[in-house]
C-alpha cells in the first residue's frame, strides 16, 4: 500500500516511515503503473514488527495507535478500558495512555469468556500472535412454558438467555419468526395479556450444548410435552456439516415433494403469482411512476400558484398598513421648528410651513458614509417603486441639475434657512 494510506492506517508520521522504507527496514516497493504520483509503496504485513520493535515495555501509547496495532476499533480499546480490563493512565487533560509492555502482558492472559465470545484481536502483538478464539457448544438449553396451560411448547438453546428473550420478541413483532407455530403461540398470549416464561435446563460448559438439547427434545416428546420444535436439533445450518446420506434423504424428501400433486398444484399457483406480481412491477410500475410524477407537477404548480396570491396579500396588507401609518404620523412643533419621526427613533427637522406636506409620506432614517439623512422610496405614475427621494431635496424642490447641501453639517436639519442649493458644477462653494 502507499506510504501515505500505511501511515494512515498505523497511526505514524509519513515522513518516519518513509525514511524507514529507503533505509531498508521495511520491504520498498515501486508504486503500480496506474498510480504515477506515489513513490513508494510497502508492505502492511511489515509495518507492525517495524513499529513493535522500537518500543520498549515504557512506551507510552494512545488508544488510537494500540488499536492500530491490535487491529481493532478504537472503541474495542475504550471498552476494555472501561470495564477495568486493560490498565491505563489519565493525563490531567483527561485522555487515556496505555504502557506497551503493560498491553503485551494483558494480551498474553487473556482469555476467551464463558459465554463464547473471542477475544477481538488479529495480527500480530508483540513478538507472539494472537489466536482467535471460538469456543463453541458452552452455553444454556432452555425451555418456553406456556403461562396458561403450563406445558413446555419450545426447547432451544442459547449463549445468552436475555438476549434470546429480545430476539424472539423482535422476530415475532417484526413477522421473521422462523417457527411460525412458536411466532402464533406468542402472538396469543399477548392478546390475552400474557407472557412466556422462560426457564433454564441445563447449564452447559463442557461442549456438548447442541447434544444436550437433542436429549432434552427427545426426553421431553417422550414425556408428551406438545413441543412446537420444527427439527429434533438446532438450526444452526452455518455450523452444521452435511455428510453424503443427509443430502440424499434431502433430495428424497423434494422429489417425494414434487411427486405430489397437491403441492404441485400449490406450487403452481405460487410461481403464477409471483410472474403476475413481476408482470405488474415490469408494465404497470412506470404507469404509477409517470401518474406521481404528474401529481407532483400540479401540486408544485398549485403551490407556485398559492405561494403567488399569498405574496399579492402580504403586499397589500403591507400598502393598507403604510397608509394607515401615514395618517398617524404627525409632525411636533417645538420651539418654531417641526420634528418629522423617522425610522430607528430619529427626528428629521423641518420648517412649520413643510410639516403638512412632509407628513403625507412616511421618512425613514439612513446612516451614510456616517451622516443621518432622512429618505423615502418613490413611486412612478403607476404606482410602482422608483428612485430614493431625499428630505433636502424634497423640501428645496430641487432638480437634477442642482446640489442640495447644508450649511451646519447636519443633513436631518432640513430646514430651509439651512438648506444651500448650489449648481451640481459647484456642490461645496459654500464651504469656501
Amino acid at each position: 500500500m502507499p506510504i501515505p494510506v500505511a501511515a494512515r492506517k498505523f497511526k505514524v508520521a509519513v515522513s518516519r516511515l518513509r525514511r524507514a522504507a529507503e533505509q531498508g527496514e521495511i520491504r520498498a516497493t515501486p508504486p503500480p503503473p496506474h498510480k504515477s504520483h506515489v513513490r513508494l509503496c510497502v508492505h502492511a504485513d511489515d509495518v507492525l514488527p517495524w513499529l513493535n520493535s522500537s518500543l520498549t515495555d515504557q512506551s507510552v501509547l494512545s488508544v488510537s495507535r494500540v488499536a492500530a496495532i491490535a487491529r481493532v476499533d478504537r472503541s474495542t480499546i475504550s471498552l476494555w478500558v472501561k470495564r477495568n480490563s486493560l490498565l491505563c493512565e489519565r493525563t490531567p487533560s483527561g485522555r487515556t495512555q496505555i504502557r506497551w509492555g503493560q498491553f503485551k502482558r494483558w494480551v498474553r492472559r487473556a482469555k476467551p469468556e464463558r459465554s463464547g465470545r473471542r477475544i477481538n484481536l488479529r495480527g500480530r502483538v508483540g513478538d507472539k500472535p494472537t489466536r482467535r478464539v471460538v469456543r463453541h457448544g458452552n452455553g444454556v438449553v432452555y425451555a418456553i412454558v406456556s403461562p396458561v396451560s403450563g406445558n413446555v411448547v419450545y426447547v432451544g438453546q442459547t449463549i445468552n438467555l436475555q438476549n434470546r428473550k429480545k430476539q424472539h420478541a423482535k422476530d415475532v413483532a417484526s413477522g421473521r419468526h422462523c417457527n411460525k407455530d412458536l411466532a402464533s403461540l406468542i402472538k396469543k398470549w399477548g392478546s390475552e395479556g400474557k407472557r412466556p416464561v422462560f426457564k433454564t435446563l441445563s447449564n452447559v460448559t463442557d461442549g456438548t450444548l447442541d447434544r444436550r438439547e437433542r436429549f432434552w427434545i427427545a426426553k421431553g416428546r417422550s414425556l408428551g410435552w406438545p413441543l412446537v420444535n420444527i427439527v429434533g436439533h438446532a438450526q444452526r445450518t452455518h455450523s452444521m456439516l452435511w455428510t453424503d446420506e443427509m443430502r440424499q434423504a434431502a433430495s428424497l424428501k423434494t422429489r417425494r415433494l414434487f411427486n405430489d400433486s397437491e403441492y404441485r398444484k400449490k406450487n403452481q399457483r405460487h410461481l403464477q403469482r409471483l410472474h403476475a406480481r413481476q408482470r405488474m412491477e415490469r408494465h404497470i410500475a412506470p404507469l404509477i411512476m409517470w401518474g406521481m410524477k404528474q401529481a407532483n407537477e400540479r401540486r408544485a404548480k398549485g403551490k407556485s400558484l398559492q405561494y403567488a396570491s399569498t405574496q399579492r396579500a402580504r403586499a397589500a396588507q403591507r400598502k393598507a398598513k403604510n397608509a394607515q401609518l401615514r395618517d398617524t404620523i404627525t409632525a411636533v412643533t417645538i420651539n418654531g421648528v417641526a420634528l418629522i419621526p423617522l425610522t430607528r427613533g430619529r427626528y428629521a427637522m423641518v420648517d412649520p410651513r413643510d410639516a403638512h406636506r412632509t407628513s403625507m409620506y412616511r421618512w425613514s432614517a439612513q446612516n451614510k458614509g456616517g451622516y443621518w439623512r432622512a429618505k423615502r422610496n418613490g413611486r412612478d405614475d403607476e404606482g410602482r417603486r422608483g428612485d430614493i427621494v431625499l428630505l433636502n431635496r424634497f423640501i428645496a424642490e430641487a432638480g437634477s441639475d442642482v446640489c442640495v447641501t447644508h450649511q451646519n453639517g447636519n443633513q436631518l436639519d432640513c430646514r430651509r434657512s439651512n438648506l444651500c442649493v448650489k449648481p451640481i458644477a459647484m456642490p461645496h462653494a459654500h464651504a469656501a
